[in-house]
């Protein structure tokens, strides 16, 4: 479409009701147009009925950048009164574009408003035949010069977008993508349990496997743990979530100050940290307390806070293995800095004993080879496999014995100890997990409880 290029008061363009939202760094393009001048001028288009007046086609940030300079006149091409508002919305989409992207959710907003407008122009088309009358999703795609199923998703991202606000805040329109398959995946569990739920009979198949379920309690293991009996657990697997915010700022500390983090006499603000081994100590008092003599804790522990666990459950006059044990995954290991470090394909834990307590399978070696789990047959983000933790278990503590797990997570350590015949109380101050591990429980048979090739 052709033009005039002329001078514009600012004053008379109408730039609301912009496709685009997100301006961008109107301050740097200020300094340009000051500097340099405006290199390219705006788009407008006549307003129906009104000579001196115009709509904005292109050059949302040029007209803002004009104001902020407190300009009174900005260069532009005007255009004819374009009545199509389809063509209006094209113009403008294209432009943005163009000379800046717009926001992932701005684009989505706009390619949306093409669609309806077509649908209501032309008539929602219903049937399949490509001759017959009407416009769809399909044609807006060919029109766009997308592709049909990335925009049948980016409709669908927009409708969850509207009942789940949140997706709208993250960075990229990928990752909200890969939260709303999640949140989707969350919303399947949470139906198939509730399904299991209402269809429990009252077989002896059922009953057990209604007892495996009721050993995950919702709730605090350092507050609830105050209601057991002193010496009345034969075991502890604890599984601390020790990926917290304090390795976060322990990056930029030097070999010597990571390696001390937890020492009182550290200069670092440890305030995240210092919040984490106060659970750790309550925690460890809670488990020495509830343990009978002679018993196991299995710790889980990253290296970072390895020394400190160690240390600690020390000081409460237990007993810390020589050598930890180290699940080892077969395969590539995993880092965030392969630059600077090497991948970690293992995993550790402390061996912990409070009195006397003995290895029951002797000789065994400290380290468990066993792969991961498959990222799509996770339900818990650092979920350990049943086969790991029951061979972990089974070589310290013996059938019909009571074990505690204070951090239930994807409740694995539950159905490992259900194979082994050991009770089982485990805790999670969360429900996220719980339903997920419902299905699990009614998915086998109990006893035979697996990760591997379910």
């Amino acid at each position: 479409m052709k033009g005039t290029l002329t001078i514009l008061p600012i004053s008379s363009i109408d730039d609301s009701n912009r496709v685009r939202e997100d301006f961008g760094q109107i301050g740097e393009l200020a300094n340009s147009i000051k500097t340099f001048g405006l290199l390219q001028p705006i788009v407008v288009m006549k307003k129906q009925n009104e000579e001196d007046y115009f709509t904005l086609i292109m050059g949302g940030r040029r007209t803002q950048a004009h104001r902020l300079l407190n300009l009174s006149a900005i260069e532009a091409i005007v255009w004819p009164y374009v009545e199509d508002p389809i063509e209006f919305k094209e113009m403008e989409l294209e432009e943005n574009i163009r000379r800046k992207d717009l926001t992932w959710q701005e684009e989505l907003k706009a390619r949306k408003a093409i669609d309806d407008l077509k649908k209501a122009t032309y008539g929602e088309k219903i049937s399949r035949n490509p001759e017959d009358p009407g416009w769809n999703t399909a044609k807006t795609a060919e029109y766009l010069d997308v592709d049909p199923s990335n925009l049948y998703k980016d409709f669908k991202l927009l409708e969850a977008m509207e009942k789940q606000p949140e997706l709208a805040k993250l960075t990229s329109k990928s990752d909200a993508l890969k939260e709303l398959k999640k949140i989707e995946q969350k919303e399947k569990i949470s139906r198939i349990a509730a399904i299991l739920d209402a269809h429990t009979s009252q077989t002896p198949l059922q009953a057990i496997r209604q007892s495996v379920i009721n050993s995950y309690c919702i709730g605090d293991f350092n507050i609830i743990s105050q209601n057991l009996e002193s010496c009345s657990v034969d075991a502890i697997e604890f599984d601390p979530p020790y990926c917290i915010e304090a390795m976060a700022y322990a990056i930029d500390t030097t070999e010597d100050e990571r390696r001390n983090l937890y020492t009182p006499t550290s200069s670092i603000d440890v305030a995240t940290a210092e919040g984490y081994k106060s659970f750790l100590s309550s925690a460890f008092s809670n488990i020495k307390r509830i343990l009978k003599p002679d018993s196991w804790i299995i710790c889980w522990t990253s290296y970072q806070w390895a020394w400190y666990i160690r240390d600690l459950a020390e000081s409460l006059d237990m007993k810390v293995c020589n050598s930890p044990a180290f699940w080892v995954k077969p395969g590539s290991g995993k880092t965030t800095s392969p630059e600077y470090n090497l991948g970690s394909s293992c995993e550790m834990c402390w061996l912990i004993r409070k009195g006397n307590a003995k290895v029951r399978r002797m000789g065994r070696s400290n380290v468990f080879i066993f792969p991961e789990i498959s990222g799509q047959s996770k339900s818990h983000p650092t979920e350990r496999p049943i086969e790991m933790i029951q061979e972990v278990i089974d070589t310290l503590v013996p059938q019909g014995s009571l074990l505690v797990s204070p951090c239930a997570g994807s409740g694995n350590t539950i159905l490992a100890c259900s194979n082994l015949k050991i009770s089982c109380l485990a805790f999670d101050i969360s429900e996220a997990y719980l339903d997920s591990f419902k299905i699990k429980v009614n998915l086998a048979l109990p006893g035979g409880y697996r990760s591997y090739g379910r």
